[in-house]
């Protein structure tokens, strides 16, 4: 008596897609969820609307220059920086 070889089970998952289908529209997910959570500036105190990257304007410039993180808090040498920051702005002006 012989068998016949058995067969894997098949582990092949049929590929989804947005082909459309007899009704003419193609399928749509779930409700689309906005990225942003809060559209105000992230820096403390602020309550200016975002513009890039999480911050108003100013505080864009301020970011940029490392006077305050990316979470929009102050560092310990907050004053020291700022004081040099308007020296350079006042003298590129």
């Amino acid at each position: 008596m012989s068998e016949a070889p058995k067969e894997k089970p098949s582990t092949h998952q049929p590929e989804h897609s947005n082909k459309k289908k007899e009704g003419g529209s193609p399928q749509q997910g779930g409700k689309v969820l906005p990225l942003v959570v809060n559209d105000r500036c992230v820096a403390d105190g602020c309550k200016s609307k975002q513009k890039r990257a999480q911050f108003c304007s100013e505080h864009f410039v301020w970011f940029k220059e490392g006077l305050i993180s990316k979470h929009g808090q102050k560092p310990k040498d907050f004053e020291r920086k700022y004081t040099q920051f308007l020296a350079k702005q006042k003298q590129a002006a």
